[in-house]
This record gives C-alpha cells, sequence and structure tokens, in this order.
C-alpha cells in the first residue's frame, strides 16, 4: 500500500528545504559594535586650547549666534546673545572657561556695520584675536 502526497506536503518539504538553506549561509555570528562618543562636547574639551574658535554670525536683528569650533570642525552651538554689553561678558567667559584661540566674525550683508564693530570691540576688550568676513545674501563671504 502506498501513500499517496497531496500538492500541501511537497509545498511543506520544499519550504523546510528552503529554510535549512538560508539558516545554513546566513551569518548568525555574534557581531561587535563599536558605541560612538555620546557627546561631542567631551571630545571638545580634550582639545588643547588654542585649537578652538568662536564663530559669531551677526544677524540684520542684531542676535550673534555663536559656535565653539575646533580644529578638526566639530562644532557646538552655544545659542544666541543680543547687544554689545552681554556680547563683552560672554566673550569674557569663554575666554576664561575654553581658552578660545580666536574668534571668526560673520556678519550678513543685511546687519547694520555696527553690529561687526561691537564685535570687534569685544575681541579687543578680551585681548582674543578675531577675523571678520562680510556675508552676501546667500552666505558666501564677500
Amino acid at each position: 500500500m502506498k501513500l499517496e502526497r497531496g500538492p500541501i506536503t511537497r509545498l511543506i518539504d520544499v519550504t523546510l528545504i528552503i529554510l535549512i538553506g538560508f539558516l545554513a549561509i546566513a551569518d548568525l555570528g555574534e557581531r561587535t559594535s563599536l558605541e560612538l562618543p555620546r557627546e561631542v562636547n567631551a571630545m571638545l574639551d580634550t582639545l588643547q586650547l588654542d585649537q578652538r574658535r568662536l564663530t559669531l554670525h551677526g544677524s540684520a536683528d542684531g542676535a550673534y549666534h555663536m559656535e565653539l569650533v575646533s580644529a578638526s570642525g566639530l562644532r557646538r552651538p552655544l545659542g544666541m546673545v543680543q547687544g554689545a554689553d552681554t556680547l563683552q561678558a560672554v566673550l569674557g567667559r569663554l575666554k576664561e572657561e575654553h581658552g578660545l584661540g580666536g574668534v571668526d566674525i560673520e556678519i550678513e550683508g543685511t546687519a547694520i556695520v555696527q553690529y561687526a564693530v561691537d564685535a570687534v570691540d569685544a575681541c579687543d576688550l578680551h585681548e582674543i584675536p578675531r577675523e571678520i568676513r562680510f556675508l552676501d545674501e546667500s552666505g558666501a563671504a564677500q
């Protein structure tokens, strides 16, 4: 007496063979993962003091957007300040706490020139080396 196999039994057989084939070629080994630094701040703290620069971006509304930048290009946003007196106080504090190597001042083309003068005066007051760039509407240096 011969047992007949139906199409469902054949389908199950083929499916199991395919499953076993995939398991045989699959990479089931343990994988190692590298943990990336949790914060860019920790990397900035390990840099030499003279490699840190501050980028001040002066806008038409009189606000200065600040970023601390390392020589390798790592950036740490520090927020925004408004007004010459506040800018002077913040630059003095950043020089003491972060040992600034210099300040890059970027002024939008639509901003008042006085904002650039205020930023230069604040740098000179704290004896921080500075560079100034005036930007056109597209954000490119002129």
